[in-house]
């Protein structure tokens, strides 16, 4: 009686320690998602972000210089594609230079390139309704603009400048038509032009019709912008 106790409880052991134990250990990490950088290849980029993609090869080497990104709107049978981004390689040496966002309409909205070609981007354009708003510029390569270049009507307008990168502007280039007109200096760092230079003549009063003058609109923008 007592061998058979000992069977019957050595043939448990046996059972339980054959059974399958998996479902009591912890289940596996799920894998972490791969990182979509602007260095990731950019089919992967397309498909994190929902997107299609079409490849150009402008200098006909085989390799895509022009990337082109499509968000697709509407149903199976009518899709339509709404280009969204472009990104260009314009030395050919496989790292992007340029990339220009667009709106639902096609009009760009801003637009980084790297001017140095180090894969980082020195500047950066803001477009407004199409045009070039005001542009950001990175001279001395470190990451952070030091100059901003505003446009109006397709003409430079405005340059404000940081020359000691500081991160402060210190400098403000004022421009007529499309020519430099003024330059005022910041010598103190107190955020306010100190020095005014003017680099072109006074523009001259035009006489009303009573015969006084009266000062054209440039001397006016002029003089509120200086402060004289």
């Amino acid at each position: 009686m007592t061998g058979h106790r000992v069977l019957c409880v050595f043939a448990t052991m046996v059972i339980l320690g054959c059974e399958d134990t998996s479902a009591n250990e912890p289940a596996a990490a799920p894998k972490p998602a791969e990182a979509v950088t602007d260095d990731t290849d950019p089919d992967v980029r397309a498909r994190a972000q929902g997107m299609t993609l079409k490849r150009y090869d402008l200098n006909r080497d085989t390799v895509a210089d022009v990337f082109k990104f499509y968000r697709v709107e509407g149903d199976a049978n009518n899709p339509v594609e709404i280009m969204v981004r472009k990104e260009m390689d314009i030395n050919h040496d496989g790292k992007i230079d340029i990339v220009r966002s667009y709106d639902d309409k096609g009009s760009a909205v801003d637009e980084k390139t790297d001017l140095d070609f180090d894969g980082r981007f020195d500047t950066v354009a803001i477009y407004k309704e199409g045009v070039v708003h005001h542009r950001e510029i990175d001279v001395n390569y470190d990451g952070k603009a030091d100059v901003t270049r505003y446009y109006a009507g397709g003409k430079i307008e405005r340059i404000e400048s940081d020359r000691d990168h500081d991160g402060r502007i210190d400098t403000w280039e004022y421009f007529v038509e499309g020519e430099l007109d003024r330059i005022g200096v910041d010598a103190d760092r107190d955020g306010m032009a100190d020095t005014w230079e003017r680099k072109r003549e006074s523009v001259p009063e035009i006489p009303s019709e009573s015969g006084d003058a009266v000062e054209s609109p440039a001397a006016a923008q002029d003089e509120a912008a200086t402060g004289n």
